[in-house]
């Protein structure tokens, strides 16, 4: 009972510290979030857009729409409270009030951001602890979670991220909370909620993938019940992402007649933007680990670099006591460390392929920091490490976190 006050007390200190930075800045936006603007108003307005080629419109159609219906529904709510001045593009017509408070404009394109960023701490601790156990290991997840600045940063964005792993991290609690609704068993719902990561953004898919390979390694039911387990979180994965795509489409006044045309249309933008001359090679995982500056090309996993490094320690030790261990002895911490490691090597390598020929920008790693919570934490609480390392580690985090995020003009370069 402790742990849950203490991590809602998390949850709370994290949204009153996302609100208080955006009141402090006038009509501030980030780099791309004007794209995702733009395609929410026009959601709200009942407009679509025309195609023109490959080119990326305004109606954002190379990425998914849900979050961009969630910014509509906030707008909505919010009063519309968006300036005209804020908005650069020329097909941009809908009728907005003046700008009445900062505050309002900040808040009315980011609530749902700040609020399921805030939410994800609490479920890294129900992950946490539905696997291992140990409630601990699950407040100090929760704890490394809050205080990774780039993650921080971005759930006070309108960009797509926070939702598509907020509703990776509900698909993981439900499955391992073994959540039922109905006649739906967890994992359908899993499956379903995974389907919303991904109608957030496509890259969202990466996040089925730890879900699978750890039930088919540790779920002890029988061959012909894992698969048709396997098949439900697949199937309503597939099920939720093309039925949400397509009635968007029937809508939204969108140009796509069927959801394929859609899906074609969006892999034909990214094939488009490959990238060239300077950032035409990709980084190398040693790029990833040791360059941590602002960059348009290329960036770190993490923009906390004392949780990074971790990985460097969590996944020898991890991977030595499992095989020291018998595979009917795993102790539940450490299936939290197979899933902490199954889940970093698909965001890993997901990177790794889909990038290679692609400017890589540092929000591109959020999918990779919940991995580097539950294996921070699986460390820190290893007997093997001594307790004055794990001190000095946790106020190293800390201290990164206020100088690198809430000292400003921070240093992460975004404000």
């Amino acid at each position: 009972m402790r742990g849950t006050y203490l991590v809602a007390a998390l949850a709370l200190a994290f949204i009153l510290t996302e609100l208080a930075l955006g009141a402090r800045v006038s009509n501030w936006d980030f780099f791309d979030e004007s794209i995702y603007m733009e395609a929410s108003a026009k959601i709200l307005e009942g407009q679509g857009c025309g195609l023109d080629g490959f080119l990326p419109l305004v109606c954002n159609y190379e990425h998914p729409p849900l979050v961009k219906v969630l910014e509509a529904i906030s707008l909505y709510a919010f009063g519309w409270v968006v300036p005209r001045s804020t908005i650069s593009s020329p097909t941009f017509s809908a009728d907005i009030p003046n700008l009445s408070s900062s505050f309002l404009w900040f808040i009315s394109f980011r609530f749902f951001q700040i609020v399921m960023g805030a939410l994800s701490i609490p479920l890294a601790y129900v992950i946490a602890i539905k696997i291992s156990k140990n409630a601990r290991l699950a407040l100090l997840a929760a704890l490394l979670l809050a205080l990774e600045p780039m993650y921080a940063f971005f759930a006070r964005t309108a960009y797509l991220d926070i939702p598509m792993i907020f509703f990776a991290l509900c698909a993981y609690a439900v499955y391992f909370g073994a959540v039922r609704l109905g006649p739906l068993s967890e994992f359908w719902i899993a499956g379903i909620l995974v389907g919303l990561s991904v109608l957030s953004k496509e890259t969202g898919v990466v996040f089925i993938v730890p879900l699978l390979l750890y039930h088919i390694a540790f779920r002890g039911t029988a061959l012909r019940s894992k698969i048709k387990e396997v098949l439900a979180m697949i199937s309503g994965s597939a099920v939720v992402f093309v039925a949400g795509l397509q009635l968007y489409d029937s809508l939204a006044m969108s140009p796509f007649t069927t959801f394929i045309s859609h899906l074609e249309y969006m892999f034909a933008v990214s094939d488009s933007i490959a990238c060239r001359g300077i950032c035409s090679f990709p980084p190398s995982p040693i790029d990833w680990f040791l360059f941590f500056t602002q960059s348009y090309w290329f960036g770190g996993l993490s923009n906390n670099p004392f949780l990074l490094w971790l990985v460097l320690v969590w996944i020898p030790l991890g991977v030595l006591m499992l095989w020291r261990s018998r595979r009917n002895e795993i102790s539940p911490e450490s299936r939290l460390f197979v899933f902490a490691l199954l889940l970093f090597a698909s965001t890993f390598l997901e990177n790794e392929l889909i990038y290679l020929d692609r400017g890589v920008l540092d929000w591109y790693y959020l999918t990779m920091v919940p991995s580097l919570a539950f294996g921070g934490a699986y460390l820190l609480t290893r007997e093997q490490f001594p307790r004055w390392a794990k001190i000095v580690v946790i106020a190293l985090l800390v201290v990164g976190y206020f100088w690198a995020y809430l000292i400003g003009p921070n240093l992460l370069g975004y404000d």
